[in-house]
């Protein structure tokens, strides 16, 4: 269940619980149209423990998807640090950020970003490949490995326009974990599966996490989901941008 407590979160590292494994401070995310400059994102402290599943909670717009995308170096902050695993990625250039990211991070998109062109045992094989953690013949065992975890065994060969959403969902929760990531970010996971597959899909998420020592972090306005996660932050309680937007 959900800690109802937000601030909890924010303090287990303190009180004896996990280190955290994502730290921000004085961080903001701001764009400029024209004569107009508006910041999406203000985040004065947060740190975030290894080794839980937690929900970032709030409506669309309000900064979710921008704080994934930062704890995955796929956004560069304005201002502001921001540590994953104890590594400043504010202070590494594009090709060090990229292998990190390999290194480190999954990400399981809201829009599955599969490759078209490669099968479901391709896609889950790609990221051991780009960050060269293994030859090919263990990769391609890891990859079937990973897919008759997720119930998709049979389908490896299968390319994605050959899947359902929900099995191309799970093709990349099994890509997402298949570099032993450190960090597992989900961006609005269910939001496109058919109903009745969101609860299952999420289990999935929080037992690959588990059986892969990867701390969870799950971007979501499902109340269903958040039920399911070790605990909910609340993004109006850490954007400070919302307060002034509001």
């Amino acid at each position: 269940m959900p800690d109802t407590a937000q601030t909890r979160v924010l303090d287990l590292s303190q009180n004896g619980g996990p280190a955290p494994i994502v730290e921000m401070s004085g961080l903001k995310i701001s764009y400029r149209t024209g004569e107009m400059s508006f910041t999406v994102l203000d985040i004065d402290e947060l740190a975030l423990p290894a080794g839980l599943s937690i929900g970032l909670s709030g409506p669309s717009g309000c900064g979710k998807s921008t704080l994934l995308n930062l704890c995955a170096g796929l956004l560069r902050p304005t201002v502001g640090s921001i540590r994953v695993d104890g590594e400043e990625l504010t202070g590494l250039g594009q090709g060090a950020l990229d292998r990190f990211r390999a290194k480190k991070i999954g990400y399981v998109f809201q829009g599955f970003n599969l490759i078209p062109a490669l099968s479901a045992l391709g896609n889950v094989e790609l990221p051991m490949r780009l960050s060269g953690s293994m030859p090919a013949s263990l990769r391609r065992a890891r990859a079937q490995e990973l897919l008759d975890r997720v119930g998709l065994g049979t389908k490896a060969r299968q390319k994605p326009n050959q899947l359902s959403f929900g099995q191309m969902q799970r093709v990349g929760i099994a890509r997402a974990i298949a570099g032993h990531p450190r960090l597992l970010l989900a961006d609005e996971p269910t939001a496109s599966l058919e109903p009745g597959l969101g609860l299952s899909i999420v289990r999935l998420l929080i037992a690959v996490a588990k059986e892969n020592s990867a701390t969870l972090v799950v971007a979501t306005h499902d109340p269903a989901v958040l039920t399911e996660l070790d605990h909910t932050l609340t993004m109006s309680a850490i954007n400070r941008a919302m307060e002034v937007s509001s």
